[in-house]
């Protein structure tokens, strides 16, 4: 049983035996990205027996998790090098997907010839935002003082309005997404395994990764040297809100009311 073999490994070199008798049927004809594949693949089960909630906690059956890591090295993705993570979210029919890292999928959009800039930026209360058209914010930031993580080291959002990112082409255009960390809970929905992802220590990640998408998406240009990961993608696109009026000062206090 592949879930109980999961809890059993004893060393690397078991790992690595089990692995290669295990996924004859999966290679590629470049031996360099055969090796990725492989060593990816031995080092993420060896880091998963280490863990208490590893994949057979989780109910991730390792021939998925074989699959998946054939599907991540043929798009380039390297697991040692943090561009994804395989995980399980909710539903009705949950199956493991490459989770593709925030780092990942910046590093991409800005191999373009066409990108100069590409940043996010966590809007604190007390800032000015206008939104001028569909891309296109004035952001007069408010600057933070308290320290990133609250008592339980989670992200802290008490003082957050919003988060926004911003992409500058090598022609001087810029285009400006934002949104704000209310509207962005309202898409994720009450999936708690979503919610516990964005308020984790990391969850500002995660918070900057929703507001890229959301850009790229609306993006009136194409990006050619981007890479396509919306395989990966966790939340729903809704439609843009139309132009609003400017957003002043503190818009409730989420942290407190989750």
């Amino acid at each position: 049983n592949n879930m109980e073999q999961l809890v059993k490994f004893k060393s690397m070199s078991e790992i690595a035996q089990f692995v290669k008798e295990n996924s004859q049927m999966l290679y590629f004809e470049d031996l360099g990205k055969q090796q990725k594949f492989m060593s990816n693949l031995v080092l993420d089960i060896y880091n998963d027996s280490r863990l208490q909630e590893g994949y057979a906690a989780k109910g991730i059956d390792l021939m998925d998790v074989i699959t998946l890591h054939y599907r991540a090295a043929d798009l380039g993705l390297s697991y040692i090098k943090g561009d994804f993570s395989i995980v399980k979210f909710g539903g009705k029919n949950p199956r493991p997907q490459i989770f593709t890292s925030y780092k990942r999928e910046r590093e991409d959009v800005l191999n373009s010839e066409m990108v100069a800039e590409f940043y996010p930026q966590t809007v604190y209360n007390g800032s000015t935002v206008i939104q001028r058209d569909t891309l296109d914010w004035q952001i007069s930031p408010q600057q933070k003082s308290a320290k990133k993580l609250n008592a339980q080291g989670q992200f802290d959002l008490t003082n957050v309005m919003g988060f926004a990112f911003t992409l500058v082409t090598t022609s001087g255009k810029r285009y400006t997404y934002f949104t704000t960390k209310e509207e962005i809970f309202f898409e994720i929905g009450k999936e708690e395994k979503m919610l516990f992802m964005y308020k984790s220590a990391n969850g500002e990640t995660m918070f900057y990764k929703f507001v890229m998408r959301k850009l790229l998406k609306w993006l009136p240009i194409s990006l050619s040297e981007a890479k396509k990961w919306q395989d990966a993608e966790i939340v729903p696109n809704l439609p843009l809100n139309e132009p609003t009026q400017p957003i002043l000062g503190n818009v409730g206090n989420f942290a407190e009311k989750s």
